[in-house]
């Protein structure tokens, strides 16, 4: 189901999709056995399970996923394997990240999840905050709003 669309500003926008219900996707039994076998064979998962095991963590893949998509997590990585997403390397911090919503505009990332106000912003600019060195909402905020007031001004 495609998020509804939300009237003003992209800040307006990621505020407002606090106030509606997010959950992860849920799979049929046959699904999540696929869902689970193919996750832990992407070169993402096990780059998480190496960095694990070389903090001293005693862990299975299996317990490691269930952390990842247990009922606390604020990304939802089911969603995206269903979607047909997969990780994909971002140049800005050197690692694989999943996208923060599927292609037909549906949230990944939970309200709270502490990148999730990025995938607003960028929608309605083009541009990745983290470029910008723009930190949080705030930030993001503040930007768009003196683009918009320096662009205001150079019409008069």
């Amino acid at each position: 189901m495609a998020q509804k669309a939300i009237n003003g500003d992209w800040y307006d926008q990621y505020q407002e999709a606090a106030n509606h219900p997010w959950g992860q996707t849920k799979l049929s039994f046959a699904e999540e056995l696929k869902f689970r076998q193919e996750i832990k064979e992407l070169p993402w998962f096990r780059d998480i399970a190496r960095r694990a095991a070389a903090k001293g963590e005693k862990i299975s893949d299996d317990e490691l996923l269930d952390d990842m998509t247990g009922p606390n997590s604020d990304y939802d990585l089911r969603g995206a394997w269903k979607a047909g997403l997969k990780p994909k390397f971002y140049e800005y911090d050197g690692t694989y990240h999943w996208e923060s919503s599927t292609p037909d505009g549906r949230m990944l990332k939970a309200p709270n999840h502490p990148t999730a106000w990025m995938e607003y912003f960028m929608r309605e600019t083009g541009k990745d905050p983290n470029y910008l060195g723009l930190r949080n909402a705030e930030e993001a905020r503040d930007y768009t709003r003196n683009a918009n007031t320096k662009s205001k001004g150079k019409r008069k």
